[in-house]
């Protein structure tokens, strides 16, 4: 008896049903129905929670292996390269990127640094091809009047953090990528890798992500 109570009880709550059992009676109807109910309500809850744990859009952003410090304008610049490997374009993309160095005190001592760098473009409304970060070497750098012996015994390390809408999950998606002082290619430029087809359309290799031209 207790048997059968017992796997009836589980059929109820996991909505099974075979109907070799049924409840008589007002108070044994009533405990199985709030039993169905709550079995019910058990695995909706249990499926939104896996859903919603695993479904998470994952960003595919490619980053190039270094940035480089190349000419710009009339002065010089950092400059960080990425694209998006997914299908899917991603809109309202922001990136922002902090840089660590070492900063002398006034009482001689050497502390760390944390400074977020200004970009000619920080902002862009989709993210469909390649995106080269720009941080100008102006008066609102901390690299102002530095040479490049100086800018290196700084041990900087850089920070890029990207951020963009994912229109098919329809939620934020994030990426980072950390670079330090040793990454970096003094000099360089980061090449094309935008090519054309026989048939006139545009190809790109993002294999090519890391080429560089002597500037």
């Amino acid at each position: 008896m207790f048997f059968q109570a017992f796997f009836f009880s589980i059929q109820t709550f996991t909505t099974v049903g075979y109907g070799t059992l049924s409840p008589l009676g007002i108070p044994t109807q009533s405990v199985a129905a709030i039993e169905a109910f709550v079995g019910f309500l058990s695995f909706s809850l249990a499926t939104g929670l896996l859903y919603g744990r695993f479904s998470r859009p994952q960003a595919k952003m490619l980053f190039a292996d270094f940035p480089v410090y190349s000419k710009f304008k009339e002065g010089y610049s950092f400059k960080f390269k990425l694209t998006n490997l997914r299908d899917v374009v991603l809109q309202d993309v922001e990136a922002k990127i902090i840089v660590m160095f070492n900063r002398e005190d006034e009482e001689g001592k050497l502390n760390r640094a944390y400074y977020q760098l200004p970009l000619t473009i920080s902002k862009i409304e989709i993210l469909a091809l390649t995106w080269t970060l720009v941080h100008e070497i102006d008066e609102e750098s901390p690299f102002w009047n530095k040479t490049e012996d100086e800018i290196k015994s700084q041990n900087i390390e850089f920070l890029v953090l990207v951020k963009g809408f994912d229109e098919i999950y329809s939620e934020m998606t994030r990426a980072r990528k950390s670079y330090v002082g040793s990454d970096i290619l003094w000099h360089k430029n980061f090449a094309t890798i935008f090519g054309s087809r026989e048939d006139g359309t545009v190809e790109l290799d993002v294999r090519e992500i890391n080429k560089t031209i002597d500037e």
